[in-house]
């Protein structure tokens, strides 16, 4: 009769331990993953934890493509299955329409185009020719600052920029939060006041229209204080945007990525973002290479129905932590 049992082989008990202690690495990785995108569903950016994790979405998922191909390889259903619920949260926060461009609009005889440059300066850059020369290389009609030092303040009022650029309004700080706009054209400007910082409406004729312009720089939410503060300076953002008519451009540096729950808000509000529409969704602007954090983008243009897009891209932003965006439209 055939023995009931069977011959220890210690090269197949080795295999199932390494299978183990692989898919012990495989939920190590996917766990933490999963509670986060049921936190990211049930209570959007509801911690400061939360709001920096959410920000970095587009990376944070990469693993569980990485978990999911191998545990679907080696049959390991209920990691394969975990993990693949993860990926398809990932492609649809990233939106796959963000990666393809939409078609650029047919401009008519009566179109006026018109150039933005948005650019956090970093108060503390000493670099003033590098953002200078790009600006007057980049030559836009519109040049919204933030972080304006009073060193950049006079470094913006030198001949070269005054000529491209001389119609101006500003407040210059010692702080992170001056702020700027600064124009080929006249312009009408109001500062505001968000939450005790400064920020900028304008209105500025393009053609025979015109066209209202924010340009904005939120706290930082990486203190549970400076989250309190960005969280009602968003609300706030968003209560100014929802009561606008007409042609509307918002730029700045909103310390906010596309999967923060207040840029999301701001697109329900009937806004666009200029990176989503041209397929640039992964497009970053921060750190700019001086600090040890994956790329992602802070700085935005989000314009109105009434305003078209023709394309936009990233700056060098010599010397900043920030790349600046330049983008142009038309109304």
């Amino acid at each position: 009769m055939p023995s009931d049992n069977l011959e220890y082989d210690p090269q197949r008990e080795r295999a199932q331990r390494w299978r183990r202690l692989l898919e012990g690495l495989g939920w190590s990785v996917v766990g933490p993953l999963l509670l986060v995108a049921a936190l990211r569903l049930a209570a959007h950016d509801a911690t400061l934890e939360l709001v920096a994790l959410n920000a970095v979405s587009q990376w944070l998922y990469l693993p569980a493509w990485v978990v999911g191909m191998a545990a679907w390889w080696g049959r390991r259903r209920s990691l394969a299955g975990a993990a693949t619920c993860l990926v398809l949260l990932h492609v649809a926060w990233i939106d796959p329409r963000g990666l393809v461009a939409t078609r650029a609009p047919e401009l008519s005889a009566a179109a006026t185009r018109f150039r933005v440059m948005s650019a956090n300066l970093l108060m503390v850059n000493r670099d003033k020719e590098g953002i200078a020369r790009e600006v007057l290389s980049a030559a836009p009609d519109l040049l919204l600052v933030q972080e304006l030092s009073p060193a950049w303040a006079e470094r913006f009022e030198r001949d070269d920029l005054v000529r491209a650029l001389p119609h101006r309004s500003a407040v210059a700080r010692d702080d992170s939060f001056g702020i700027g706009i600064y124009a080929r054209a006249p312009f009408e400007a109001e500062q505001l006041d968000l939450f005790g910082l400064p920020a900028f409406r304008a209105d500025l004729r393009v053609g025979a229209r015109i066209l209202r312009v924010f340009n904005f720089h939120t706290l930082p939410p990486r203190r549970p204080d400076y989250l309190e503060t960005w969280n009602g300076m968003m609300g706030e953002i968003a209560q100014l945007v929802a009561g606008q008519r007409g042609p509307l451009l918002l730029g700045g540096d909103l310390n906010a990525t596309p999967h923060n729950r207040w840029f999301q808000r701001l697109l329900e509000l009937g806004l666009r973002s200029a990176h989503e529409e041209r397929g640039r969704t992964l497009a970053s602007t921060w750190p700019n290479g001086l600090m040890p954090f994956p790329p992602i983008r802070l700085d935005h243009f989000l314009i109105s129905a009434e305003v078209s897009l023709l394309d936009v891209r990233e700056g060098e932003g010599r010397g900043s932590d920030h790349r600046p965006i330049i983008g142009d439209f038309a109304l």
